[in-house]
């Protein structure tokens, strides 16, 4: 069972299923009878399948298994994963060589134990439980619950028994707190899981932790700039960015332009009016003594004094990619570019909204969607919300924290996390995008 919960994690990373945890008719589905069946008969259903395992295995500890211990068959490996036996046998030895940090990890989070808040009945239902329990539901995002009782072997689940007052909820039931979990966590489904794969996936979160070996750079506290890429497969901001970056060339004029990027350069040659116009980057200098534009057309400027460093130069595109939560004053630096921009200038606009700390010298701001739309529209440019896209939503979040980079997932899973539209863009998108426009005539609309 725990070399089921180890792959599972890998898993949910890759092939991350959607699951409402707050489904309150799902979460009851687990306790009924009537053509469902029960955790319990769950249990002892993936038991027969998997009794194999606990062959060699130690009584009290599934970890003490000799090494010439033959390695059982698992379903996730071998129907999932796709892993050869060297494969699995190279995991298995990760996980009960003696003293491996893997090991190692594995005890401490089995022998400390979280809340272990377990479900074992349904309202009106017979609760078996040794140790405490609790009545109230999850439901509308947030639990509320009575407060625990002791029990012995089983009691009724009822708002009665546990002198509940709280008011009519959908989703009411009980959950146990196993007195055996009070020094070893079982492989239960706390809380309001749904699925097995939700408690392998915490359960090798906290054992990956433990052992360094999660983030994937190994550093859980700093170094937050090397999660972009540490992994090696890409950086999940950029790979959305260039999606973005590739439709909107089409709001990009044909002819050729005058165009500025934020150093380093990497996209102006992508487009046909800036590849044959005059390229400008702009390299930040803060002593207003130093800023200038040197031979090559590198503007050493910081972008609230921009109009004083271009003179008499305007610009018709520009690309900021990624700059804005470095500014120091946003709001000044945007009206200076604004002002530094000819009518019908046309500006490609990108920040995060979720990213670890990455000082370029500066890391100060993120950028909520409605924040994206203040901070243009403030400074006096069109926003067409059309036009907007988020790139990345929750399980991308949690993929870039741990350092899983876009080469972990498909071209479809990519393309399934990339939104167009205002109202399209996720909560949790990790890169908000704009085109945003300075319009030829103030009184000419601004397209939806």
């Amino acid at each position: 069972m725990l070399r089921t919960a180890a792959t599972s994690l890998l898993l949910l990373y890759c092939l991350a299923t959607p699951v409402n945890s707050y489904s309150a008719q799902r979460f009851l589905q687990r306790g009924r009878v009537d053509g469902n069946v029960s955790e319990d008969l769950t249990k002892q259903h993936l038991a027969q399948r998997l009794d194999h395992t606990a062959q060699g295995e130690a009584s009290t500890n599934a970890f003490a298994v000799s090494k010439q211990a033959i390695v059982p068959v698992m379903p996730i490996e071998d129907q999932l994963m796709g892993m050869t036996e060297p494969m699995k046998q190279a995991m298995y030895d990760e996980m009960t060589f003696h003293g491996s940090a893997i090991s190692q990890a594995i005890n401490f989070v089995r022998s400390h134990p979280n809340d272990g808040w377990a479900w074992c009945a349904n309202d009106g239902q017979t609760c078996a439980c040794n140790g405490k329990a609790r009545f109230g539901s999850h439901a509308a995002g947030w639990p509320t619950f009575t407060m625990p009782i002791a029990v012995a072997q089983a009691i009724q689940c009822t708002g009665a028994n546990f002198q509940s007052t709280l008011p009519s909820r959908v989703g009411l039931h009980c959950q146990c707190l196993d007195a055996s979990e009070a020094t070893w966590q079982n492989a239960k489904l706390h809380y309001n899981s749904v699925s097995y794969f939700q408690e392998a996936w915490i359960m090798l979160t906290r054992v990956l932790a433990q052992a360094k070996l999660l983030p994937m750079n190994g550093d859980r506290h700093w170094q937050g700039e090397q999660l972009f890429s540490a992994r090696g497969g890409g950086s999940h901001d950029r790979t959305f960015m260039n999606i973005f970056l590739g439709e909107a060339a089409q709001y990009i004029p044909s002819t050729p332009a005058t165009c500025i990027e934020w150093a380093p350069t990497m996209y102006m040659s992508q487009f046909p009016a800036c590849a044959h116009g005059h390229q400008y980057s702009l390299d930040y200098e803060p002593d207003i003594n130093k800023m200038h534009i040197d031979a090559t057309g590198v503007v050493h400027c910081d972008n609230v004094h921009l109009t004083h460093c271009l003179g008499n130069t305007r610009i018709d595109v520009a690309l900021s990619t990624n700059v804005w939560e470095h500014e120091i004053e946003p709001f000044k630096a945007m009206q200076s570019l604004y002002d530094a921009m000819n009518p019908g200038g046309v500006m490609l606009f990108t920040v995060p909204f979720v990213a670890p700390f990455h000082g370029v010298p500066y890391d100060f701001y993120r950028y909520t969607k409605s924040g994206v739309v203040h901070l243009l529209e403030r400074a006096g440019f069109c926003v067409p919300r059309s036009r907007m896209a988020g790139g990345g939503d929750f399980i991308n979040d949690v993929a870039m924290m741990a350092g899983v980079g876009p080469g972990d997932f498909s071209q479809t899973e990519i393309q399934q996390s990339y939104f167009r539209g205002y109202d399209n863009i996720p909560d949790g998108s990790l890169v908000i995008m704009a085109v945003a426009l300075k319009k030829v005539n103030t009184h000419d609309p601004c397209p939806a």
